[in-house]
């Protein structure tokens, strides 16, 4: 039923007309079809048939494409706020795993990057929540500067982000060297803030359970904030040997 309104509604006031032409010359056809079929050489001929039709049927055309037309302007609308963080304007984690895996298993390979605003907490209680907002928000597009537009780039949760860089480890290992020493908000009732960020990094490849790298990078998360924060881990075995370290 989705695919059949995305097909019907019309994209703009030309596409508006050009369909409601369509259904008009099909409706006319079938009328003439059906009149042909009863009463041979003596049936009406189609130009009566498509001026009947655009006497009765045009306004229930009109008004069917309109119709049509609100509810997938309506659908749009309900799966922009099913999958955007409205605060940061950011996919959010929903829309994330779509974009990255089809059912529990990623599309494509790639490296995870699982990111935590350093101290976020101490800003929250300092400044308030609203400046924590604002600082939210300028982490995030602090994070579409440096995303390109193959990657995919997501809030989480609370102070969490997500990014994916399909292909080679390498090219995710340099964004998140990049991203790692963070940002400044300069705010005139609070002056300078620094945020640096947490990162905890894998890889990935196509077909591998989705669990699994979330786990992995989440994991590489917690390492980079124990050992100080503001820096890179990058998962492996010996990671997951470890005792899972306590954040200081």
């Amino acid at each position: 039923m989705d695919r059949l309104v995305k097909i019907i509604a019309p994209r703009n006031a030309i596409d508006f007309v050009f369909k409601a032409l369509v259904f008009l010359f099909v409706i006319s056809l079938m009328n003439w079809a059906r009149d042909f079929g009863k009463a041979g050489a003596d049936h009406n001929g189609f130009m009566y048939n498509l001026r009947d039709a655009a006497i009765v049927g045009t306004p229930f055309i009109l008004l069917s494409l309109a119709l049509v037309g609100h509810l997938a302007r309506l659908q749009a609308k309900l799966l922009r706020l099913a999958t955007t963080d409205m605060l940061t304007n950011l996919p959010n984690r929903r829309a994330f795993l779509d974009d990255i895996a089809g059912g529990d298993q990623l599309r494509a390979r790639g490296a995870l990057l699982m990111i935590d605003l350093d101290h976020f907490k101490r800003i929250n209680d300092s400044y308030g929540h609203q400046v924590g907002d604002i600082c939210l928000q300028a982490a995030a597009d602090f994070l579409r500067e440096h995303v390109t537009s193959h990657m995919f780039c997501a809030r989480l949760g609370g102070e969490e982000f997500g990014i994916f860089v399909p292909g080679d480890a390498p090219n995710g290992a340099a964004l998140a060297g990049r991203l790692a020493n963070g940002l400044q908000v300069d705010l005139p009732q609070t002056g300078l803030i620094e945020m640096t960020m947490s990162i905890g990094m894998t890889e990935g490849d196509a077909g591998q359970g989705l669990g699994v790298v979330m786990a992995r990078a989440d994991r590489a998360l917690y390492v980079a904030k124990a050992q100080g924060r503001a820096q890179v881990a990058t998962w492996s075995p010996q990671i997951e040997r470890q005792p899972f370290p306590k954040a200081g």
